[in-house]
């Protein structure tokens, strides 16, 4: 009884750990660097991880010591609760979950909201972005608003976030 015990706690462990490695890429170019342990990825690539994100772009290199898959060119980034990413460089990190980018990028969520951000970290678990520097946001009536900080959860909308934000600075 006990070692059944100690076999489901091992297995639910692991397949859990297994579960999360996992991301597919594919691409019309595939090229191996087996000496520095880099797959690079060229032309049509397409990633998608483990909680659905989907990104395309033109390029992409695979760091499998580093596990951080950088990519650059035209992105386009479409998440789990459908907001979409436009931007020329991002890293997605596996190991913390993370898509990150130092690189202008503009947010639309579901309501066409566009954010113009100077950087972003977007974790990917929690639906959540991050960033802090110049934002614009430019929301579905045109009205535009700017910040140095803003926290967006994907689960509530944008309206709700600039509203709350706005009374703030008041």
């Amino acid at each position: 009884m006990k070692n059944n015990f100690l076999i489901i706690i091992f297995i639910v462990f692991f397949s859990e750990v297994l579960s999360a490695e996992n991301f597919d890429i594919s691409a019309k170019n595939i090229s191996i660097d087996k000496k520095n342990e880099i797959s690079i990825f060229k032309e049509n690539v397409v990633v998608q991880d483990e909680y659905g994100n989907l990104i395309k772009s033109d390029y992409a290199s695979y760091d499998n010591k580093l596990q951080k898959l950088n990519i650059r060119g035209n992105i386009t980034v479409q998440t789990s609760e459908g907001y979409n990413i436009d931007a020329s460089e991002i890293e997605l990190d596996k190991k913390s979950k993370f898509i990150l980018s130092k690189k202008p990028s503009i947010i639309r969520d579901k309501q066409k909201n566009e954010i113009y951000l100077d950087n972003f970290e977007y974790l990917a678990k929690k639906n959540i972005f991050k960033s802090v520097g110049n934002i614009k946001i430019i929301d579905q009536f045109d009205n535009v608003y700017k910040f140095s900080q803003i926290y967006i959860d994907e689960k509530k909308t944008i309206n709700i976030i600039i509203k709350k934000l706005f009374f703030i600075y008041l």
